[in-house]
């Protein structure tokens, strides 16, 4: 079955990124870091890459991008992953060249036809960025209001992603189909005494060596959602009451209208990159993978 989740989001404490648990180092057998624009092929080409390793019979995980849903930021096997490396989630390669590649796509842009744009550029990221700058200032109010906690963000026997993201269009959750074939266990009435108590489940089983999954809140990210024992398939759900109330709705409300407008100079970006962009050199360039990709698994 597809597993769909976010590995970064955007929270009242800014963009919290959990690339780093996507394949740690340990678990993989290679990773592909892809550089280059907006608009360049990066998801297209995960979006490619995914499709073609299920039909060689791998279960395949896709990380969404919370600023576009229908946009990837990385797939993986848990062999093998693919990751969008620029910023907000910018992630280097640790053993270059035996483990981990970068696919550098800018090798594919035009210069010479971005050369005449690079002002309209500049004014689309000034945009963007005040955008965005509005969002999170406004999520970060809410943060203030229930006394947010930062999080620490390091690979441990906890394996941590989000299930949920407020985004453009509001708030998207995979978690119904992520859980479609586990036993659930639902708990709480408070949602921050509740999460404590998964915390504490969950060091627990790290304790014992049990492998676990930690989804948090986009809201609280310092706060469980759900925890996800995938060896036996059973996940507890936090039920407790969370953050709700009219003024809470209404300050989210905000803060998605300047994600949408934010979102929107990007689109922008992405479509005169686009148009200095050389596609079949990058559709060569997936076949290549994709060459790499079969050999990597018949061995």
């Amino acid at each position: 079955m597809k597993k769909h989740m976010f590995a970064g989001t955007m929270t009242p404490i800014g963009f919290v990124s959990y690339f780093d648990h996507i394949l740690p180092l340990e678990k993989t057998r290679r990773r592909y870091f892809l550089k280059g624009s907006s608009g360049s092929g990066k998801s297209t080409f995960m979006k490619k890459i995914a499709a073609e390793l299920e039909l060689m019979g791998q279960s395949v995980e896709r990380f969404h991008c919370a600023n576009d849903v229908d946009s990837l930021d990385a797939v993986s096997t848990g062999e093998v992953c693919f990751i969008d490396a620029t910023a907000p989630h910018l992630c280097e390669p640790e053993i270059p060249a035996a483990v981990d590649e970068i696919i550098d796509f800018a090798h594919f842009l035009d210069e010479e036809k971005l050369k005449p744009r690079v002002g309209e550029i500049k004014a689309l990221i000034a945009e963007k960025k005040t955008a965005n700058k509005k969002a999170a200032e406004l999520l970060a109010a809410v943060g203030d209001a229930f006394g947010m906690q930062d999080v620490i963000t390091s690979v441990g026997a906890e394996r941590k992603m989000f299930l949920s993201a407020f985004t453009p269009d509001g708030l998207i959750s995979f978690a119904e189909h992520y859980f479609m074939e586990c036993r659930k266990v639902e708990t709480g009435v408070d949602f921050g005494r509740t999460s404590g108590f998964l915390a504490e489940l969950r060091d627990e089983a790290n304790a014992c060596g049990e492998e676990v999954m930690g989804f948090y809140s986009p809201l609280a990210p310092n706060l469980l959602e759900y925890l996800h024992f995938p060896k036996v398939n059973i996940v507890f759900i936090n039920k407790g009451r969370g953050f709700d109330g009219i003024m809470l709705d209404n300050v989210i409300a905000v803060a998605v209208k300047a994600m949408h407008k934010a979102r929107s100079y990007h689109y922008e970006i992405e479509k005169i990159y686009a148009e200095a962009m050389d596609f079949e050199g990058v559709d060569k360039k997936t076949q290549e993978v994709l060459v790499l990709a079969r050999n990597n698994f018949e061995r």
